[in-house]
């Protein structure tokens, strides 16, 4: 016991043993409720590919959803299928990991990067939810290993920039932190014309099939309208999200606490155990920061860039899931760190790695475990489907979208109407009427309003809709 062997297994089959470890894992963990409206579109995609309607919403990631669609075919169900394609990316994820740190699958260093993988919280919750994320972070992460690959091969260049290409059609916002690379081939690169050619074929990939589905005029139109909504509505960028501490707070929480499992306020205390380990790993990258920059230059100068893109032009305050690229970078660089430990203390190594990954598959375990059990607006369909009486519902368009495509039929309000919401005062219809959100100002001269019921679930699992408070309201004669 004084000695852990690590090459009980060979090279290959310690792949094949993760491969099944990120198959298995994510099918057990399959979740069967629709869990956010990101999640519904996606799901209605299956059904009923359809960018006009939002099945799913721009750019309509075409191979995410025809692979998934490949499985719900063989399986006849929804979880299972994003949880296959979702345990398959992971299981890719770690294969180009490892390529890219030239690290033996069946070394310690090797088990180091495989563990922080396939327990990180996010990646696993992530790899079960109804969304392209994993794909998109495994297509990246591949792409990455191909472009930055030493040795300068340029048939590997010419995968990277088709992967580059496909990219785009499986998870958009991931682009970025491929520039670098990209621009680098492209100015110094003699084979311009070939590598431009090669990235074409990878977006004709998906481009074909939308043009095809959708209409060259029709998808012209959307792509305009999608695209101006994302950065000047409702995409959540600093232009409409202008409060740059909330942003830099919640960007550090999403990589400290929702990607690597570290304490944060009202967390458990293991996530304060994690949290010391966690220190411990990057004392190591911090002490051999020159080294590591060195060698690795081109990720860690991507990295920034996608950071900028990221803190600029993406939802980092309500959904940590954008910075899933940073945290395999840091899961590349911790493992990297690991490598200037001196080989005296190999074997205290091993221990150390041994009880930090027990912690944090507790972690993972007891969100994956949370996650499984319905969300807070999956909650509220199912408080509203078993109402007998005809009740109304006042919300947002969102949650009223989501009630509608969950098959409740009953009178919805947008509480951003101001027009429906007035013709809904005067008419005073007789049914019940339930607000869902605080949105007192709109009715509280009119209607007596009385908390209902909250229903929540745990902001590290899903930090949309997290917690919603339903209110009924009460016709208010007096007044």
């Amino acid at each position: 016991m004084n000695n852990i062997n690590f090459n009980m297994l060979t090279k290959n089959q310690t792949l094949f043993v993760v491969f099944l470890l990120c198959i298995i894992t994510r099918l057990l963990s399959s979740i069967f409720y629709i869990e956010d409206i990101d999640s519904l579109r996606f799901a209605l995609s299956i059904y009923e590919y359809d960018i006009t309607k939002l099945q799913p919403h721009f750019p309509g990631y075409p191979i995410f959803s025809f692979f998934v669609k490949i499985i719900y075919f063989l399986t006849g169900s929804l979880g299972i299928s994003f949880s296959f394609i979702g345990g398959l990316s992971v299981y890719y994820i770690i294969h180009y990991a490892l390529k890219i740190l030239d690290l033996k699958p069946n070394s310690q260093e090797g088990y180091f990067i495989i563990f922080l993988i396939l327990l990180n919280p996010l990646i696993w919750l992530m790899s079960n939810r109804y969304m392209p994320d994993m794909m998109g972070l495994a297509i990246v992460t591949s792409s990455l290993y191909f472009l930055i690959n030493k040795k300068n091969h340029l048939f590997k260049t010419c995968i990277g920039f088709f992967l580059f290409g496909v990219l785009a059609g499986v998870r958009l916002s991931y682009l970025p932190l491929l520039f670098m690379p990209i621009g680098y081939h492209l100015i110094f690169k003699k084979e311009k014309l070939l590598l431009i050619l090669i990235f074409s074929l990878g977006c004709l990939l998906w481009l074909i099939p939308m043009v095809f589905i959708t209409g060259l005029n029709e998808l012209w139109v959307i792509a305009l309208s999608h695209t101006s909504g994302h950065f000047n509505d409702y995409g959540g960028t600093i232009y409409t999200e202008k409060n740059w501490s909330a942003r830099l707070i919640s960007f550090f929480r999403s990589i400290w606490a929702d990607g690597l499992g570290g304490y944060w306020n009202h967390r458990s205390w293991i996530t304060g155990i994690i949290s010391l380990y966690l220190i411990y790993y990057f004392k190591y990258v911090f002490s051999n920061f020159r080294k590591i920059f060195k060698e690795h230059k081109v990720i860690l100068l991507s990295t920034i860039v996608y950071i900028a893109w990221v803190l600029l032009f993406q939802n980092v305050i309500h959904k940590s899931r954008h910075i899933l690229p940073v945290i395999v970078i840091l899961i590349l660089m911790l493992s990297v760190g690991q490598t200037f430990v001196q080989l005296k203390f190999r074997n205290i190594k091993k221990y150390i790695h041994i009880s930090f990954f027990s912690f944090l598959l507790t972690v993972s375990f007891v969100l994956v475990l949370q996650h499984k059990k319905p969300s807070a607006v999956s909650q509220l369909k199912n408080y509203f489907i078993k109402k007998e009486a005809p009740v109304t519902i006042i919300t947002i368009p969102l949650i009223n979208f989501y009630l509608r495509a969950a098959g409740l039929k009953t009178n919805f309000i947008n509480v951003e109407d101001q027009k429906e919401v007035e013709q809904f005062i005067e008419l005073n219809l007789n049914k019940k009427p339930y607000m869902i959100g605080d949105f007192n100002n709109l009715f509280n001269h009119k209607y007596e309003i009385n908390l209902d019921t909250t229903f929540y679930h745990n902001p590290y699992v899903n930090r949309m809709w997290s917690e919603l408070d339903i209110f009924s309201l009460e016709r208010d004669f007096i007044k």
